[in-house]
């Protein structure tokens, strides 16, 4: 969460570019890893539906954005930009102009993100008064279950482990960091989404596809022998799997709503301005 480079954004590109090809590749059977993007916008979209308030224009940062998600935001909003090929190695300069936008919605960037603190100020400074920002992002407890077996594997075959896995943001760090950042009222809350695999390679599969393979700095550069992956889908089945045989894999999403400040908005009491005392409550 500093402003060092704990992420390889020309690796980040490389996989995005990669994941792009296979979703658009016609000879393409499996089209369905971006199912995870799918779910977070219909997610958002009901998330939305609880603001009662008009957006004249916003602003839309998303790798991949569907069509009847884009339809829908249109129908919320009646200018709506859409930044959809914007390169990860740009993400983190927002080419926006101050007090642009009434709604900001970012799609799994976050975890991406070096300097996530000065990102976060990026999107307020682009925000109107009253303006909100709407984001999910990969939460602290996704693929836990693979993180545990891949540093399992690689103690047993290597003697050391090496980053693999995102570093993921609690709840509690991304509330910090909004408030830190100028946001008020900041909401942080997550849903868990249980996806079960044959077995270990079709999840590492489905992780390729979505254009999350692996972009830290700090990784091993030479070659992953096999021997690991072998070692990491025995050790995966030994732990996790269910009575079936079928391995589990947890996707924790998290999403965030923040407000740049305003006077119209609901501000919390001074302390000791309490009319009622809480003993009289309790009693």
């Amino acid at each position: 969460m500093s402003a060092l480079s704990f992420l390889n954004k020309t690796h980040i590109l490389t996989h995005l570019e990669r994941a792009k090809r296979h979703l658009q590749n016609p000879d393409t059977d499996d089209k369905s890893s971006d199912f995870l993007l799918r779910w977070a916008e219909q997610e958002m979209m009901d998330r939305l539906a609880d603001i009662k308030k008009d957006f004249p224009r916003a602003a839309l940062i998303s790798i991949a954005p569907s069509d009847n998600f884009i339809e829908l935001l249109e129908q919320r909003c009646p200018h709506l930009d859409i930044f959809k090929d914007i390169s990860p190695l740009d993400i983190e300069r927002i080419p926006f102009d101050p007090e642009t936008y009434d709604l900001v919605i970012d799609f799994f960037d976050i975890h991406k993100i070096n300097d996530l603190p000065g990102w976060l100020v990026q999107i307020r400074h682009a925000l109107k008064e009253d303006g909100v920002f709407m984001a999910c992002y990969a939460g602290e407890n996704t693929l836990f279950q693979l993180r545990q077996t891949l540093l399992a594997a690689e103690m047993n075959v290597m003697g050391g482990a090496s980053p693999r896995i995102l570093p993921f943001v609690s709840k509690q760090q991304m509330s910090s960091l909004l408030q830190r950042a100028g946001y008020t009222l900041p909401v942080v809350d997550s849903e868990t989404v249980t996806v079960i695999y044959h077995d270990i390679y079709r999840l590492m599969n489905d992780i390729r596809h979505m254009g999350e393979a692996n972009s830290m700095t700090e990784r091993f550069k030479f070659f992953t022998p096999s021997r690991l992956f072998f070692e990491a889908a025995t050790i995966y089945k030994q732990r996790f799997a269910e009575e079936d045989g079928r391995l589990p894999a947890t996707f924790d999403i998290s999403f965030i709503i923040g407000w740049a400040p305003s006077d119209t908005q609901q501000k919390p009491l001074r302390r000791g301005s309490g009319q009622v005392p809480l003993s009289s409550i309790l009693e």
